[in-house]
């Protein structure tokens, strides 16, 4: 994550489809179980300025609400 902050934003853009997040803008993080993400919104505080949100629940959390609405 550290590599994809520290690029120009065209070249984010391009890699990512999306334009690069900038310093104030809330960013939603997420992995598996939220440890990681919870990581990626800390790096993205400390070395952008970005207010890093970690979805404390993550996919397990988003697959397991999902699987109990659809039964």
């Amino acid at each position: 994550m550290e590599e994809a902050f520290s690029m120009a934003d065209e070249d984010f853009e391009t890699a990512y489809g999306f334009p690069r997040p900038q310093s104030g803008d809330e960013v939603v993080f997420y992995c598996a179980a939220g440890v990681r993400s919870q990581m990626a919104a800390e790096l993205a505080l400390s070395n952008n300025g970005i207010k890093g949100i970690n979805y404390r629940g993550s996919a397990q959390e988003w697959f397991s609400v999902a699987r109990d609405t659809a039964a």
